[in-house]
């Protein structure tokens, strides 16, 4: 049987969370089926492609996109010719994905799916004026989550696509939170913490609010950042002038994420926007009560104890919320969750993409 050939697009191959998605599914779709390459601008990182490699997943760098968009798109329209693939799944957060739907048009690939991984984008002016002609070059639209898709999409067509992942590597484990607690020196703290991306959308000063309100109450709360980012020397920079900076960990990045839910306490989540929110959906998972900005879809809120708030009701009642929360029975969550959780079970999510897959190229 012919195998159905996939190139799955992205702006990079970095540590962040649409890399992730994609790497899910290169991990559990039918390689027998389906032969899977990711065209990608860099930076790439060296863990995503030697991850790909042992799975027999190609990776083909092209030029940054943010550096030199020119370069990116020559080269894309380079890899795209000569009827290589009979998918092209292309994914952003906004129409600025149109360029690499039209080159995909341009050279004959029928089926031109769009991925919509957020709500909102952070050029709007473009996003508008790309928009008519977004519409044109795709015929297939995916989401992360109904928000997301109505979000580009409109009033047209899409499957919600959940970003699944390996659930059960999420489940509470009481001896890796014991050894992570104990490497950090942190065991008999109350940990509170955030992974995500150091940029605008993910809100980190306003996290920096929040634990001072919570530091100055109570003098064995600690924070505990995880990522990287654009951001990153900014947010250091706020902490060095921060009042309580001796109580604030910089964890940096990690593909090892379930240690650290389970060391935290609380997981606090103040994005700006999201269209979904994996990490707040890993923090559930593990247990962890959690308290998230509202601007989360609902169907990322999986827990009883989750709540959402409003950026808007400012950093005291943020604090106060968190120093109210604390789960005892974290290890019987995921079994209370089941049903819930195992709409990210990434097995069933990649069963479902590989029949759309299937169903588009008939």
């Amino acid at each position: 049987m012919k195998k159905i050939r996939i190139a799955m697009i992205m702006n990079d191959f970095n540590m962040n969370g649409i890399s992730m998605v994609v790497l899910n599914y290169c991990r559990y779709i039918d390689k027998n089926k389906f032969d899977v390459t990711i065209l990608t601008g860099t930076p790439v990182a060296q863990p995503n492609s030697e991850e790909c490699a042992k799975l027999g997943v190609k990776v083909k760098m092209l030029p940054s996109r943010k550096e030199s968009s020119a370069k990116f798109y020559l080269a894309l329209l380079k890899e795209v010719s000569g009827k290589k693939y009979d998918i092209v799944h292309v994914h952003g957060n906004s129409a600025m994905i149109t360029p690499e739907l039209f080159i995909s048009f341009l050279k004959g690939v029928r089926v031109r799916i769009a991925h919509s991984h957020n709500s909102t984008c952070d050029h709007m002016r473009m996003h508008k004026l790309l928009l008519p002609f977004f519409n044109m070059f795709h015929n297939h639209g995916f989401a992360c989550s109904s928000l997301a898709g109505n979000w580009l999409f409109k009033n047209g067509k899409f499957d919600v696509i959940p970003n699944g992942f390996d659930v059960e590597r999420f489940r509470f484990n009481p001896e890796m939170r014991a050894e992570i607690r104990r490497k950090l020196g942190l065991e008999d703290k109350f940990i509170i913490g955030h992974i995500g991306r150091f940029n605008n959308q993910k809100n980190h000063p306003f996290l920096l609010d929040v634990f001072e309100k919570a530091a100055s109450a109570n003098k064995n709360i600690y924070l505990v950042l995880v990522g990287g980012g654009p951001d990153y020397e900014k947010i250091k920079a706020l902490i060095d002038k921060h009042p309580f900076k001796e109580r604030i960990v910089l964890y940096g990045e990690t593909a090892c994420t379930e240690e650290v839910y389970n060391a935290m306490d609380v997981f606090v989540f103040p994005s700006k926007y999201e269209g979904l929110g994996i990490v707040l959906l890993e923090a559930q998972i593990c247990g962890l009560p959690c308290v998230t900005s509202d601007v989360v879809p609902p169907e990322a809120i999986i827990s009883e104890n989750t709540v959402a708030l409003s950026l808007d009701s400012g950093a005291a009642e943020w604090s106060r919320k968190i120093l109210s929360m604390y789960e005892k029975n974290r290890a019987e969550v995921y079994d209370r969750d089941f049903e819930k959780i195992q709409k990210y079970n990434i097995r069933k999510n990649v069963c479902d993409l590989e029949a759309i897959y299937a169903k588009l190229v008939k």
